[in-house]
């Protein structure tokens, strides 16, 4: 954005307008991934079996890190 003294103050309030919702978009969708990360956990994963707390996928029971941050095999849990 080029700001010069002779610019319509209108079309200067547009584009702040403008500005601030594409930096909300940003933020949305920041905020949106990062908390679905936050909740993808062992414990909602279609191949974590509770019953001695086993993945299915390696046959062992996950790290602590993992069953708490989740992995990148991690597949949403069908609740029916």
């Amino acid at each position: 954005m080029n700001f010069k003294p002779e610019t319509d103050p209108r079309n200067v309030a547009m584009e702040r307008l403008q500005i601030i919702a594409h930096l909300s978009d940003i933020a949305k969708q920041a905020f949106v991934d990062e908390l679905t990360k936050a909740t993808r956990t062992c414990l909602n994963c279609e191949h974590f079996k509770e019953t001695g707390e086993q993945c299915t996928l390696f046959n062992q029971r996950p790290p602590a890190r993992i069953i708490a941050f989740g992995c990148d095999a991690y597949i949403d849990k069908v609740p029916f």
